[in-house]
C-alpha cells in the first residue's frame, strides 16, 4: 500500500492559513483603496454582504479617487495643479500645515 506523503491535517491546517493570510492581504488593499476615495475604511464589511458586497467590490475599483489630499493623505496619483501639503517634522512626530 502506496502511504500519503503529507498528513491531510497538516495540508488542511496550510491551506486555512493562506486562506487568512490571503483575506487579510485583500482587506487591507480595500482599506487603502477606500481612503483614497475619501471612505471610511469601515465599508469593506460590506463586501460580505450578499449582492451589494458583489456590486461594491466590482464598483470600488472603478470609481477615481479624491483629487489632491484627503483627511487620509495626500493624493496618491500626485495630480498637476494640485499642490501636496506640507509636513513639518515636530518632536512628536510629523503634522501638517
Amino acid at each position: 500500500m502506496l502511504q500519503h506523503a503529507a498528513d491531510p491535517d497538516l495540508a488542511e491546517l496550510l491551506s486555512y492559513l493562506l486562506l487568512l493570510v490571503a483575506s487579510a492581504l485583500v482587506i487591507v488593499q480595500t482599506v487603502k483603496r477606500l481612503h483614497d476615495t475619501g471612505l471610511s475604511g469601515w465599508w469593506w464589511w460590506l463586501l460580505i454582504v450578499p449582492w451589494a458586497g458583489n456590486a461594491f467590490g466590482i464598483g470600488i475599483p472603478l470609481v477615481d479617487g479624491t483629487s489632491g489630499a484627503n483627511r487620509f493623505g495626500p493624493d496618491p496619483k500626485r495630480r498637476p495643479g494640485v499642490s501636496p501639503p506640507e509636513v513639518v517634522d515636530v518632536a512628536m512626530g510629523a503634522a501638517e500645515i
